[in-house]
C-alpha cells in the first residue's frame, strides 16, 4: 500500500479481527503477494485469492501454510459456510461487481462469521485510480450503504477523512 504505517496497522488489526473467528477457517481476499500473512500465525488455517497467477505464486513461496488460489471474489471456489472470517484488505475497490462480491462473501462466511474490510484513505484512493467505486467516495457513509445491501451493520470505524474506513460485518 501507498502508507507503510496505514498498511502494518491495518493488517495487525484486521489479524487480531481474525484470531476471534469461530472456525479457524479464515479467507483473505486479494492477496496479492500474501502481504498480510508476514502478521499471520501459521497455526490457523489460511486460504487467499487473488485474481494474478504471479501474486498467488509469490504468496505460495513466501508461506507454505498459505493456500491461494486465483480467483475472484464474484466466484468464491469454496462451499458455502466454509470461512469463519473473510478479510478484504484494501481489496473491494478493485472488484468488478460490488454487490455480487458481497453475495459470494455471504454465502462462504460460516453462521457467526465475520467479515472485514477497509479502504485505503481517500487521499490515497484519489491518487491512483478511478472506478465505480472511487467516483462514490468510499466513506464510511458510503461502505454502509453497500454493506447493508447485504449485511446488517456490526461496526463501522475510520470517521476522519485521513484514516481507512473499516468495516466488520457478522453473519
Amino acid at each position: 500500500h501507498l502508507d507503510s504505517e496505514y498498511s502494518r496497522v491495518t493488517k495487525t488489526g484486521l489479524l487480531e479481527f481474525c484470531q476471534a473467528a469461530p472456525n479457524k477457517r479464515l479467507l483473505d481476499l486479494g492477496t496479492g503477494d500474501g502481504d498480510l500473512w508476514a502478521f499471520a500465525a501459521s497455526t490457523l488455517d489460511w486460504y487467499a485469492i487473488d485474481i494474478s497467477q504471479v501474486g498467488v505464486a509469490r504468496a505460495q513461496d513466501r508461506f507454505s501454510h498459505l493456500r491461494p488460489s486465483v480467483a475472484i471474489a464474484e466466484h468464491l471456489p469454496y462451499p458455502d459456510n466454509f470461512f469463519g472470517a473473510i478479510v478484504a484488505a484494501d481489496t473491494m475497490e478493485h472488484v468488478f461487481d460490488l454487490e455480487q462480491s458481497l453475495r459470494e462473501i455471504r454465502r462462504v462466511l460460516a453462521p457467526g462469521g465475520k467479515f472485514a474490510l477497509s479502504v485505503p484513505a481517500p487521499e490515497s484512493l484519489r491518487k491512483w485510480a478511478k472506478n465505480r467505486f472511487l467516483r462514490q467516495r468510499p466513506n464510511p457513509a458510503f461502505m454502509l450503504r453497500l454493506l447493508q445491501t447485504v449485511w446488517k451493520r456490526r461496526r463501522l470505524f475510520g470517521k476522519q477523512r485521513s484514516s481507512p474506513s473499516i468495516a466488520i460485518c457478522r453473519w
